[in-house]
């Protein structure tokens, strides 16, 4: 379902520093998976322990576990030579 545009009527806005300085600031929670950090998790994940794998991307464990499982990588899958 598309949504439609609505105008944005510059001349009529409100600023509020205190939100544009808030804006500025934002770290979002969520951070990308860039390819050079799906490449490690191919390579390691079910080869070395995921908590090191987690120390070394600053990941969460969970966040790797759901990584690996979206590319389709299981750890028996890694574990077999």
């Amino acid at each position: 379902m598309r949504h439609k545009t609505v105008p944005h009527d510059t001349e009529n806005e409100i600023i509020i520093p205190e939100l544009e300085e808030a804006a500025r600031n934002y770290i979002p929670k969520y951070r990308s998976w860039t390819e050079k950090e799906i490449a490690i998790v191919k390579k390691y994940y079910g080869k070395v322990p995921i908590g090191q794998l987690a120390k070394h991307l600053k990941r969460s464990i969970y966040s790797i576990q759901q990584t690996a499982a979206a590319h389709g990588i299981s750890a028996k899958q890694q574990e077999q030579p």
